[in-house]
């Protein structure tokens, strides 16, 4: 059986036919910065996101167990609306 490059090893295969290598293989390391600085950024706005409906979710329980079931109610139904972008 054959050993499978990862898609970066492809790419940087099929780049190289039209331009010198080097020039393929620093493209495609561009290609891998940039979707790795993607996710990061991704990450840390679904960490923040988590840390904020954390802290809303203890506040609901707080209301709760002061018998404020009313805006307890309200604030849960705040937190669990659909994410607009």
């Amino acid at each position: 059986m054959a050993a499978r490059y990862g898609w970066d090893q492809d790419v940087t295969h099929h780049l190289a036919q039209g331009m010198p290598p080097e020039q393929a293989a620093d493209l495609v390391a561009a290609l891998k910065r940039e979707n790795t600085e993607d996710d990061h950024a991704e990450l840390a706005d679904r960490a923040a996101e988590n840390r904020e409906l954390r802290r809303e979710a203890g506040r609901a329980a707080d209301l709760i167990e002061a018998g404020d079931h009313a805006q307890a109610v309200s604030l849960l139904r705040y937190i669990s609306r659909p994410a607009t972008t």
